[in-house]
């Protein structure tokens, strides 16, 4: 059943959204979630450390694409990172309270961004407790000296909707005629 579309001036390419990722660019990483409309398959973390990136991934998805993104600094501020490391001076320790956190709940989900020593562009990743020898890679691969950064993604046991509230965007890409979907498979 194909899904309505409809005109919405807050969309992922509107000046608004463009304008706030560029903002929360010039502060630091930014780290989200793309969902794929009709795409038959689970969405994809996604990581920017700078505004071109966002433009390629935004150019290359599809009509109907939703983007929920944040801030790293701005949900730090806000105390909402499980682990955040920017020097050498974070070491891997403060990882066991995510890992413990992590087993607490099984249905606890995190989501990650890492730029390891030496890169330009971050990855991004998500998942839960049974994904912990994935996180502790991405770990490795951003040494003592690349930044990591941790936040709790869902808490199903809670309201189950994402955790972060704050999100600097939660939109979907329009098509040519700037309309996006009601609702829709994602």
């Amino acid at each position: 059943m194909p899904a309505d579309w409809k005109a919405d001036p807050k969309h992922l390419l509107s000046p608004g959204s463009l304008g706030a990722v560029r903002e929360a660019l010039a502060r630091g990483l930014v780290v989200g979630v793309h969902a794929y409309f009709a795409g038959g398959c689970s969405p994809d973390a996604c990581g920017f450390s700078n505004f071109g990136a966002y433009e390629r991934e935004v150019a290359a998805s599809r009509p109907g694409d939703w983007f929920t993104l944040w801030s790293v600094p701005d949900l730090a501020r806000e105390g909402q990172i499980l682990y955040w490391r920017t020097t050498a001076s974070g070491g891997n320790s403060d990882l066991e309270a995510v890992k413990s956190w992590l087993r607490k709940d099984p249905v606890r989900e995190y989501l990650a961004i890492g730029v390891p020593h030496g890169a330009t562009a971050p990855e991004a990743m998500f998942g839960d407790a049974d994904s912990i020898p994935e996180l502790e890679e991405l770990a490795e691969r951003c040494g003592a000296t690349g930044e990591l950064a941790i936040l709790p993604l869902t808490d199903l046991a809670g309201t189950g909707e994402w955790r972060p509230r704050l999100h600097i965007v939660d939109s979907k890409r329009p098509n040519e005629k700037g309309e996006i979907p009601v609702g829709g498979p994602y």
